[in-house]
């Protein structure tokens, strides 16, 4: 149902939506700690949003060009400027960098888990192969979060 194509646009739609959140919340946080870990993740979020578009380049669509239309704007609806879990987050009520990381893994949990939804309308191999690639990306994101914990 699903093209390459219209699942990157989901992935840099949520990668820029999550930036977005993360800047607005630079600006409410006090502590370097804590706007040292949110820039960070600015960054990871432009970079992976880079790479997605760098992937398009690279998809090729054999599908009706109406039917895709229409699937983009069904997913265009679906997403909007969701952030999942990260719209519920009073990043201000955060007490430390542990809580920081806990929800940042947390939206990048719901990520993998709405792409892992997604990827029961791929039917063509390669294209469910490439969101595996997406769904790889976003688990290094964890790693790397996980990564940045302070030691106890």
């Amino acid at each position: 149902m699903f093209q390459l194509e219209e699942i990157i646009d989901i992935a840099v739609r949520l990668e820029e939506n999550a930036a977005a959140v993360y800047r607005q919340a630079m600006d409410r946080v006090e502590g370097q700690g804590f706007k040292a870990v949110l820039q960070w993740m600015i960054e990871e979020e432009k970079q992976h949003a880079r790479w997605f578009n760098d992937l398009r380049q690279q998809a090729t669509t054999g599908a009706n060009p109406i039917a895709r239309a229409m699937n983009r704007e069904m997913l265009a609806q679906m997403i909007g400027e969701q952030s999942f879990s990260l719209k519920q987050v009073d990043f201000t009520a955060l007490t430390d960098i542990n809580a920081l990381i806990d929800v940042l893994v947390e939206f990048e949990k719901d990520t993998i888990l709405f792409y892992e939804m997604l990827s029961g309308f791929i039917p063509a191999p390669e294209v469910l192969s490439q969101l595996q690639t997406i769904i790889a990306e976003e688990k290094r994101h964890i790693t790397q979060l996980e990564a940045q914990r302070p030691t106890p």
